[in-house]
């Protein structure tokens, strides 16, 4: 399915070439970094760091439609090795389609994204991601826009029954969401945001027995997600957007629900004409589970941001080098709540880069 919907994505791409001028870029890179945390485990005594090579290319090309339409497609891919603690090469490959229109008062559009990743020595750990989505805006009086959005999400990782006991490690779901932006003085704009989110698992819910035992149900998993937040948002540089919010998740499958906020932090500030900073954060505090009792899940995938609260925060720095070169000091840090004992972990992570851009 996921080649199939990459190929789509470039016949579509090569079909428009004829209907209208086209532009495009092509990127490669080449990077190293370190892991402080690759396997990613909870007990800090047996953590051990890890380097690793990155190697990257990206392929992006974007062309006008009919009236005020247009397209953009994208392709990524990358590699990485690791070299002493995971002793492992990653791959990572993806696409995205989009086609979007405006109007004097109204617009939309329509994507598609992919992504496959493979890890060459363990085989259960490919996983595959699509996602469908429509987006559309209306502008009203005062500065006002209201925005909604309506996604279809799909995740699947090659984990067999014998390897899990009844998880292959599937979902689904849909996501729709609607969010306000009112305009103020100064280039500052008020962000109201609600989201629900549903995702269904191809796997059995638990139900506490007798004892306070969890037992399998005989429905499948299925989790619904409430999320409302309001903040502040600022265009140009410096941009800035900072919003805070509350998630509330529930769910048939017991030691599944809870309540907890969230925080979210973008900023961007053009140091030199040659240097630009970008730093993102996000922060999860005063999680409460409905109960205190928690799921041992054997499908568990560390590095799916979806389970468990995380907190963390990314710091770029882009260094224009000339005409088609650039150089980028990339350093993360987060503190991740597994989902297995509930315990949190903690994973830092620099990469350093040179990239190079080409037009087509």
């Amino acid at each position: 399915m996921m080649r199939g919907a990459l190929l789509m994505a470039l016949a579509l791409a090569a079909g428009s070439l004829s209907a209208a001028a086209t532009q495009g870029t092509v990127a490669t890179s080449f990077g190293i970094g370190y892991d402080g945390n690759p396997r990613e485990l909870i007990d800090a005594d047996h953590v051990r760091a890890d380097r690793y090579l990155r190697l990257g290319g990206d392929v992006s090309l974007r062309g006008s439609g009919p009236g005020r339409s247009g397209w953009e497609t994208r392709l990524r891919w990358a590699a990485e090795r690791y070299y002493r603690e995971a002793r492992e090469t990653r791959h990572l490959a993806g696409g995205e389609l989009r086609w979007h229109w405006s109007g004097a008062t109204r617009g939309g559009e329509a994507y598609y994204r992919g992504q496959l990743r493979t890890h060459p020595v363990a085989a259960e750990r490919r996983t595959v991601r699509h996602e469908f989505g429509l987006r559309g805006h209306v502008r009203g009086a005062h500065r006002a826009t209201l925005r909604a959005t309506l996604r279809w999400l799909y995740r699947a990782r090659d984990v067999s029954a014998a390897d899990t006991g009844d998880d292959p490690g599937r979902r689904e779901g849909v996501a729709t969401g609607l969010e306000g932006h009112v305009g103020l003085r100064r280039g500052w704009r008020l962000i109201v945001r609600g989201e629900v989110t549903w995702i269904g698992y191809d796997r059995a819910a638990v139900e506490l027995g007798p004892g306070g035992v969890g037992v399998t149900s005989d429905e499948d998993q299925r989790d619904l997600a409430y999320y409302g937040g309001i903040g502040f948002a600022r265009s140009g540089m410096p941009l800035l957007q900072a919003l805070a919010g509350w998630q509330r998740v529930t769910s048939n499958s017991h030691g599944v629900g809870v309540r907890r906020w969230r925080f979210d932090l973008l900023a961007g500030l053009q140091v030199t004409p040659r240097l630009q900073l970008l730093m993102t954060a996000q922060w999860e505090p005063g999680e409460v589970r409905d109960d205190e009792r928690a799921l041992f899940d054997p499908a568990i995938d560390p590095d799916d941001p979806e389970f468990g609260a995380r907190h963390g925060v990314t710091v770029r720095l882009i260094h224009a080098l000339g005409r088609d070169w650039d150089v980028e000091l990339q350093g993360a840090w987060y503190r991740s709540q597994s989902r297995l004992l509930w315990e949190e972990y903690e994973k830092p992570r620099a990469l350093l880069s040179l990239r190079h851009r080409a037009a087509l």
